[in-house]
């Protein structure tokens, strides 16, 4: 069997493939792009935590290049730093089952990448949207007297709103034992529902969202401005998310 086989069978086994399918883009597009990622590590001493903090900085480097206003290919830029950022999100993951290497630490930092991940993506491209006002920022600004300082509000809380539910959820599991709660993990996606594989679909940060920015970016440089829209829709998706995740929750 080839190390490539023998990586895909370890790093996706039944149980685990029937959940990643769920996420349509991360699934087939990005993943077999990991696995070719991940076959240099393999045989070298690079652990996957090492992999997975290295990962922090294409975060960082997304988060800067969108937020830097005078030239829309920084936009450009920052889009592939998140993609990267995406790309080793799995590839972290692929050389600790291959390896069967696993940690709490391993499991923390990659949940901290996750969390820096979401908040930064939607708080850049709110200040995206302060930077290159559309059509629908004009027409606020013209119509209500709304500064385009407005979508950097909602880029934050639109990024917050995706990670308190999951803070809130890995409290209460902790507080918790398994058999005194029935607490559903948010993540768990394999019996999802077709609303919920939808929602799934257009609010994982490794999905479709990707599609969306780069299709962002790229009328960006056609002076088609539409940071402002992406803010507004998934502040609102974000938030409804978070909500239903928390009443979910505590009800549980």
């Amino acid at each position: 069997m080839s190390k490539l086989k023998e990586l895909i069978k370890r790093a996706m086994p039944e149980e685990k493939k029937a959940n990643a399918k769920k996420d349509i883009f991360a699934y087939y597009v990005g993943r077999p792009i990991t696995y070719i990622l991940s076959l240099p590590f393999l045989d070298t001493n690079i652990s996957p935590n090492a992999i997975t903090i290295f990962s922090f900085v294409f975060v960082i480097l997304g988060a800067v290049f969108t937020s830097i206003p005078g030239s829309v290919y920084f936009l450009l830029i920052g889009w592939i730093a998140y993609f990267i950022w995406a790309l080793l999100d799995g590839v972290d993951g692929n050389v600790a089952r291959y390896r069967q290497q696993f940690s709490k630490t391993g499991s923390a930092l990659d949940a901290m990448g996750g969390y820096l991940a979401m908040y930064f993506t939607f708080f850049s491209y709110g200040i995206a949207a302060y930077n290159y006002p559309g059509w629908l920022t004009n027409w606020a600004s013209n119509n209500l007297g709304i500064t385009s300082l407005i979508f950097v509000i909602l880029g934050s809380i639109s990024g917050f709103s995706l990670i308190f539910p999951r803070l809130i959820m890995h409290k209460l599991k902790s507080s918790t034992s398994n058999s005194e709660t029935k607490i559903e993990d948010i993540q768990q996606k394999s019996n999802y529902n077709f609303i919920k594989t939808f929602v799934l679909n257009i609010t994982s940060i490794s999905g479709f969202i990707e599609v969306f920015m780069l299709a962002i970016c790229i009328l960006a440089i056609f002076k088609i401005y539409l940071f402002d829209i992406f803010t507004i829709i998934y502040a609102l998706i974000n938030f409804l998310f978070m909500l239903v995740s928390l009443i979910k929750l505590l009800r549980e």
